[in-house]
This record gives structure tokens, sequence and C-alpha cells, in this order.
């Protein structure tokens, strides 16, 4: 996407902001694969609101307004108002697997198994389905920085790897996840720590600081 402009769906164009992204976090393209494909074996992305402002008030508009909670949803009615099926958050609408509360290797599977065309979704926002889907996953949903990741050579044999090998998938996200949540400079220092000190093992993966390249000037 260009600075001020609108969204480019270009798979190509968003493996090489992947790449950027994520070595900025001193990740490598095995992590990121690894994070992106295992972070959507669960849950979905909520965006079939045509609500105008259907995500309610942040934070500082519903303390100014006297508001007790922020993000109070404007999707739906009654107790299920912004809730369940009327939630929204991002605006892409969509589960990224067909079982969505198990942990599995489908993302990776479907990837390679299917066509994926682009569209516009009922959030208004570019995403991706499965070209002529059947009954079962004509609702998936992709994003182009999902579709990215087999238009990168180093990424899709990534991909190929995990969708063939879901034990090699549980390694490469458990040990990806685990530097995502540990590096983070002063919040992940011991001194924040509640109970007791962060174990020196921890410590000694130097996981817990930033990078110095994590800094960028917007």
């Amino acid at each position: 996407m260009e600075r001020g402009g609108s969204p480019v769906p270009d798979p190509a164009l968003s493996a090489a902001d992947i790449r950027t992204t994520f070595s900025r976090m001193g990740d490598t393209d095995r992590d990121a694969v690894a994070l992106i494909g295992g972070g959507h074996a669960f849950g979905k992305s909520h965006g079939a609101c045509s609500v105008a402002g259907a995500v309610g008030l942040n934070p500082r508009e519903a303390f100014e307004a006297g508001d007790t909670f922020a993000w109070q949803g404007k999707c739906g009615s009654g107790a299920l108002q912004g809730k369940g099926p009327n939630t929204w958050t991002s605006g892409f609408e969509g589960p990224w697997t067909t079982r969505p509360t198990y942990w599995d290797n489908e993302f990776f599977t479907s990837l390679l198994d299917r066509e994926w065309e682009k569209f516009i979704g009922p959030g208004g926002h570019y995403q991706w389905r499965v070209k002529n889907g059947t009954e079962a996953d004509q609702g998936l949903l992709r994003l182009t920085s999902d579709v990215a990741l087999i238009h990168d050579d180093s990424y899709l044999a990534l991909v190929q790897e995990f969708a063939s090998d879901l034990g090699a998938l549980d390694t490469a996200f458990s040990d990806a996840w685990f530097k995502l949540t540990h590096r983070g400079g002063t919040w992940s220092d011991e001194s924040f720590c509640e109970h007791g000190k962060v174990p020196s093992w921890i410590l000694d993966q130097n996981n817990n600081q930033m990078l110095d390249s994590d800094p960028v000037v917007v």
C-alpha cells in the first residue's frame, strides 16, 4: 500500500511487507509462516456489519462520553448486540478453517489444495475466497497476507512442509510463540514479574529484549 493510498491486494507485495515486519522483530521466515498459519488455525475475522461506526467508541471517546466500556458494537440488538455473529472488528469476514476451534494444519493444506480469488467482502475490504467453493469451504477467508505465503519461494516451501507435517508446525509455532511473547524490552524485565523473577533460562535466550532495528520512524 502506498502511503496515504488505498490497500493493494497483491500477494507478492504483501510477502515483502511480511518479511520486513517480522525481521524487525528478529523472526525468521520459519517463525513468520508458523505464527501466521498457527494463529489462523483458530477463530475467525469479523466484518459483516454494515452499520456506520459499527465497532463503537474507542477507550478515549468512551471515557469522554462517560461510558463504562469501550468498543461496544452497534451491530444487532438486545443481549447479542455487538457479540457473537454481530461482532465487528477488522472489517474482514469469515473463518480461516472449517474447524476454527481445533488446532490443526488445515490453514496450510487449504492454501495449497484450493484456488483462491479476491473479492470485496461484506465489510468493504478486499479479501480472498475459494474459487468455485463447495458448501463446506465457500465461506472460508484468506487475507492478502495469507495468500502471500504461496507467492514467495521461501514461504511456499514452509507452507508445503507444515501442510504435510503437523509435528513440524507444532514445534515451529511453539518456538516462535515463545520468542514473540518473551521479547519486549522493559515490559518483560524481571521488575515486571509479579511472582518472583523471570527464570534465567528465559533471559539467557535473549528473547526479552527488543532489537536495535525495532524503532521505526513514522
